[in-house]
């Protein structure tokens, strides 16, 4: 037994040695994680942007127009600034116009029309008026109508004045033409295809005529009196009346027959009181025509004969 241990016994010893000589097990980590990569997020999309509920923005308007006359007059205040000359070719009971057959005549009215309207600009021109005109329906056509009446028009008298005077405020919209051409005034022409014979003398009617007559208006025959055709100084005449300015051949509470005889026996060649032949005007535009329309002042011949006032002296 003996022996056996001592054979034994360093056996165990070493054994024990090496078992306190390995070097202890670690307790195990844990393995860190890696947390995945964040990937890139996009950015957001922006919702489209929501349309404006807001009514888009008007373009500014002009401001309307205002005419320096206010209409106190009638039509056709003084003789200033833009006028309007209207040309209505008319029918009536006993005259026609033929648009193709009367062409030539229709173009001819126009043509004296302009020769008046030109001559009464130079003549405005001189009393430092700024006077013009507006007529040439070739090229503005709302500067021209066709209007047919069952009545008798023409006439030497007024007496159809509400007719012609309803036709203008039923079919022409005048406000709407002088705010488009920027005009003071405006005067409407009845054209009328009159023959030779039987035929008055062109008149016009307007508020000197009568307060009740705003609406100024010419009935212009084109042919008259048996032989005369209506020349460009007719024209110019009876613009004139629509301005106010009186004839200065007849008796009348502005014109004394005084005054009347006056001019016969010197020959006068004012334009109130004759008008002369032909496609130029050889008439004359004088101080006292220029006091009547609203241009001029009251000349000494007036005071001298007692002549009437102008519509303008109260205005």
């Amino acid at each position: 037994m003996r022996k056996y241990l001592l054979r034994v016994l360093p056996a165990l010893l070493l054994l024990a040695a090496l078992t306190a000589c390995r070097a202890p097990t670690a307790a195990p980590t844990e393995t860190a994680v890696t947390e995945p990569a964040e990937q890139p997020t996009e950015a957001p999309t922006e919702a489209p942007a929501e349309s404006s509920t807001e009514p888009p923005t008007e373009a500014p308007t002009e401001p309307e127009w205002e005419p320096e006359y206010d209409g106190a007059l009638g039509s056709a205040g003084s003789l200033r600034g833009t006028t309007l000359l209207i040309s209505i070719f008319t029918n009536d009971a006993q005259t026609a116009w033929d648009d193709e057959a009367d062409r030539e005549e229709m173009l001819l009215t126009l043509n004296r029309m302009d020769t008046a309207a030109q001559w009464l600009t130079e003549q405005a021109a001189a009393y430092g008026s700024d006077a013009s005109f507006l007529y040439d329906w070739t090229a503005d056509p709302d500067l021209r109508y066709d209007a047919s009446f069952s009545e008798l028009l023409v006439r030497e008298d007024g007496g159809m004045y509400e007719v012609q005077a309803d036709y203008v405020r039923e079919n022409i919209d005048t406000e709407s033409l002088r705010q488009k051409y920027h005009a003071d005034n405006v005067v409407y022409f009845f054209l009328f295809n009159t023959p030779y014979e039987h035929t008055p003398n062109p008149w016009s009617l307007g508020f000197s005529s009568s307060t009740d007559y705003d609406i100024e208006y010419v009935n212009l025959y084109i042919r008259f009196g048996d032989i005369f055709d209506a020349p460009p100084s007719t024209y110019a005449h009876e613009i004139l009346h629509a301005f106010g300015a009186p004839d200065l051949y007849y008796e009348s509470t502005v014109i004394p027959k005084e005054f009347v005889d006056y001019c016969s026996q010197t020959g006068c060649n004012d334009i109130m009181f004759t008008v002369n032949e032909g496609e130029t005007i050889s008439s004359e535009f004088t101080p006292l025509d220029a006091y009547y329309v609203g241009i001029g002042p009251r000349p000494a011949e007036a005071d001298e004969w007692d002549l009437g006032p102008s519509e303008y002296d109260a205005n």
